[in-house]
């Protein structure tokens, strides 16, 4: 979050802090600026004001210097992240939110992080391009730099679930899922890359779940 005169900007980037990840490795990011909220959008919160206030309010931060017209707002006291995210007007935003908190989730809370949360949001959307049946060449491709175990069938159910999730416009019938193809780099790939070899580092998989 980037506090100006102006607004507030959200910026989310798939790069860890580390100069290496930001000068020498591919990422990607989202950027777009927010107003202060006026008028009507001061009424209640946005979808994706309530996301970033429900993410932000696990870290346990507070705003304690945050320049311009929201300093003064918040009477130049510290603040929780929570109660400077709603100073702003995300009712623009192009996008909804989807981030991992740590902890176990539960209640009315179990849908508010990670896949869960993913599934919900895509649950309700329709698409035009059909189901995902494996017969019509449908399929999920996930592109990893950290794979875990897919051991568990369970595991890899949920993420079928969670990526697959929507309703055909058509029909309105669910999408169905999907055969996950998993893309892992190559040695070439590593050698011939930025960093060399040396780059293989950031890539954490053991072999017997990367070759499984």
């Amino acid at each position: 979050l980037l506090g100006y005169a102006s607004g507030v900007r959200v910026a989310v980037s798939t790069g860890n802090l580390l100069a290496h990840n930001w000068e020498a490795k591919t990422n990607g990011h989202w950027v777009q600026e927010f107003p202060f909220k006026r008028g009507a959008a001061a009424a209640g919160p946005s979808p994706f004001e309530r996301d970033l206030a429900e993410y932000v309010a696990t870290l346990d931060e507070r705003a304690r210097a945050w320049p311009g017209a929201a300093g003064d707002r918040l009477g130049g006291a510290p603040a929780s992240l929570a109660a400077l995210v709603a100073l702003y007007d995300f009712s623009a935003a192009g996008c909804r939110l989807v981030t991992s908190a740590p902890g176990y989730h539960r209640g009315a809370r179990a849908g508010a992080f990670g896949m869960a949360k993913l599934r919900g949001l895509l649950g309700t959307e329709r698409f035009a391009g059909g189901r995902f049946a494996a017969a019509d060449g449908g399929g999920l491709v996930a592109q990893f730099s950290s794979l875990g175990s897919f051991a568990d069938p369970d595991v890899l159910a949920a993420l079928e679930d969670g990526l697959c999730s929507g309703l055909d416009a058509r029909t309105g019938r669910a999408l169905g899922r999907a055969p996950v193809r998993k893309v892992w780099p190559t040695r070439a790939e590593v050698r011939d890359s930025v960093e060399g070899y040396p780059g293989g580092g950031s890539l954490c998989g053991d072999r017997k779940n990367v070759e499984r």
